[in-house]
């Protein structure tokens, strides 16, 4: 059973980024009028109609499916990025239940951009454990998660992708390291019945 439950929650670690992802391409294809990638994915949600009801629900959805893989972490790596995968799980509900306009929606956004620490923190640990390759390869998940919002602030307007656009980058750069640390969880119970992956982060 306890195995069983391991892996499950590891498999939260791909379903919780692919919730995500299904979530902004099924608001944006609702959503009249959305212009991406100039615009943030949270106006879909401030919207009315099916396209809000869509959007906010697989947010929430999104991030009810992050707590798990966050104890997984939790347990098998540290508590740092449990915690902080936790985080990202909650940014994800709060900006469903709290939709764009509400002060809450802000805190959520606060919360995501302190997640973008998870990448860097699993690299660096990774990098001093030996494994340096795959440490390089996640500190690079997280620097594209903020350099691509660089000349955004910096007020680069022909230079930035968007706002729309840069939010996608950062999604996808941390939800690559969170199928790809759950693959890690997955490969090191599989082969050798461990509870925690070689990495240190």
């Amino acid at each position: 059973m306890a195995d069983r439950i391991r892996r499950l929650a590891t498999a939260a670690g791909v379903c919780s980024p692919a919730t995500v992802l299904l979530t902004l391409g099924v608001g944006a294809a609702l959503a009249t009028g959305y212009d991406w990638p100039a615009e943030p994915f949270s106006v879909i949600g401030a919207t009315e109609g099916a396209a809000a009801l869509a959007f906010n629900a697989g947010l929430v959805a999104a991030g009810g499916l992050a707590l798990p893989f966050a104890w997984r972490l939790w347990t098998a790596r540290s508590r740092v990025s449990g915690g902080l995968y936790a985080l990202l799980g909650a940014s994800f509900a709060v900006a469903g239940l709290f939709p764009m306009g509400s002060p809450l929606h802000a805190v959520a956004t606060v919360i995501f951009l302190v997640a973008w620490l998870l990448p860097w923190i699993a690299g660096v640990a990774d990098w001093r454990a030996g494994r340096r390759r795959v440490g390089a390869a996640q500190v690079a998940l997280g620097t594209a998660a903020l350099a691509v919002w660089l000349p955004y602030d910096l007020g680069l307007r022909r230079a930035q992708v968007g706002y729309g656009g840069a939010e996608l980058v950062s999604i996808l750069a941390v939800g690559a390291w969170s199928v790809w640390t759950a693959l890690e969880l997955w490969r090191a119970d599989r082969t050798d019945g461990a509870t925690a992956a070689p990495s240190t982060a």
